[in-house]
């Protein structure tokens, strides 16, 4: 039997436990429940289904909760459904969109609203089986957007910007890291989002508004976004950020002063003459 009751509570599980905190300034997440607040969410992956089912074409789920449809939902849950706002602000990747005045709604949209939520990454037309990429970055159309919102978030002081990453295989943003480590920030928090399968929206706002804390970790190792033009294949001393420590692998809500671990030392091992050798831990 597929996409029994099971089977969808098993893909929300796995969305929820894949996400992953790479930086959260200023506690700004979890995002309060509050009646009245306003969220934007930009970006091309904000309203975008297809690319949650990832670079594999040949199946199809029964539905797909996109991560403004999860938005949605929950800031009705509190009453905040009318104060959810939407801007595409750029195709994927340059040209793929020939619709103009995205970028100028996406900063309209994040100069309105209490919270913007930037939505980017990549999808199936970069990365996909028998495709290789020469860099792990963000599509320039798609740093544009970030960029300029970010701007706009950062000339009124109790506006936040949110960056969700969409993607399957490793992707890298130079500039993300710097502007996280401003001051003030430019990037208030950045959450690796991962292909989040059917129920993506439903477990990004979960994690968002604090209803599940995050607990993933980064699968894999980030490099420079054009590391592959800056590092020859022959470099086998390579380390990831030589000059920047990049983000770290995966925060949750609970502070790591919150935590008290009680260790008990084990009782040293007996060990008889005829033993010879013996391991105490």
């Amino acid at each position: 039997m597929l996409d029994s009751a099971t089977h969808r509570k098993l893909a929300l599980q796995a969305a929820r436990e894949a996400i992953v905190l790479l930086e959260n300034n200023d506690k700004t997440l979890p995002l309060p429940k509050t009646e009245g607040m306003s969220v934007g969410l930009v970006g091309p992956m904000a309203n975008n289904s297809k690319v949650m089912i990832g670079g594999k074409a040949d199946y199809q789920s029964a539905f797909i909760t996109t991560l403004l449809a999860g938005v949605t939902t929950k800031m009705a849950s509190f009453g905040s459904e009318s104060d959810v706002g939407y801007a595409q602000g750029s195709a994927v990747t340059k040209g793929s969109d020939p619709e103009a005045g995205l970028l100028a709604a996406a900063v309209t949209l994040a100069s309105e609203v209490d919270y913007t939520i930037a939505c980017v990454g990549i999808d199936a037309t970069i990365e996909h089986e028998g495709t290789d990429r020469t860099t792990i970055g963000l599509p320039p159309t798609q740093l544009e957007l970030l960029q300029a919102v970010a701007t706009t978030v950062a000339k009124v002081a109790r506006k936040k910007l949110i960056v969700v990453l969409v993607n399957g295989g490793p992707l890298s943003v130079d500039w993300l890291k710097e502007a996280t480590t401003a001051s003030p920030p430019l990037v208030h928090a950045v959450v690796e989002a991962f292909d989040g399968g059917q129920s993506a929206g439903t477990a990004l706002a979960d994690i968002l508004w604090g209803d599940e804390s995050p607990s993933g970790s980064l699968p894999f190792t980030l490099y420079p976004e054009n590391f592959t033009s800056q590092v020859p294949l022959t470099n086998m001393s390579m380390r990831p950020y030589l000059e920047h420590p990049g983000f770290n692998p995966g925060r949750t809500y609970r502070e790591s002063s919150h935590l008290r671990i009680q260790m008990t030392p084990l009782p040293a091992l007996a060990c008889p003459p005829s033993a010879g050798v013996c391991m105490s831990l």
